[in-house]
């Protein structure tokens, strides 16, 4: 019983992180930064901050919300969901997805 529950328990962590696939392939690590060109993404791979144009991305998944800003006065605050039609998805929990042009960020946190 012991054993299932220390598997359980590791498992659990091998998933954690944010997951970005491109090409095919799913980066994962953390999303440092959402800019109006693209996402910053340090991988889990190696050391270094990989730029990410948001028109390679197929797959967005991240653990963690981010607050972004962007258009005159707006922000969505959630976890990032995915890209589509040049606009991020961002996962609201009041309001669910909300999507934010891409051209318009200013800056996240």
């Amino acid at each position: 019983m012991l054993r299932v529950a220390v598997f359980i328990f590791l498992a659990s962590g091998i998933a954690a992180g944010d997951e970005v696939t491109v090409k095919g392939t799913t980066l994962r690590g953390t999303i440092k930064d959402v800019t109006a060109s693209g996402l910053e993404f340090d991988s889990e791979y190696g050391s270094g901050t990989l730029k990410i144009p948001y028109d390679t991305i197929e797959r967005l998944l991240t653990d963690e919300p981010f607050l972004v800003l962007y258009g005159e006065n707006s922000q969505a605050f959630g976890r990032l969901v995915g890209v589509a039609d040049g606009n991020l998805l961002v996962l609201e929990k009041a309001t669910g997805p909300t999507s934010v042009p891409v051209d318009s960020i200013i800056e996240s946190d």
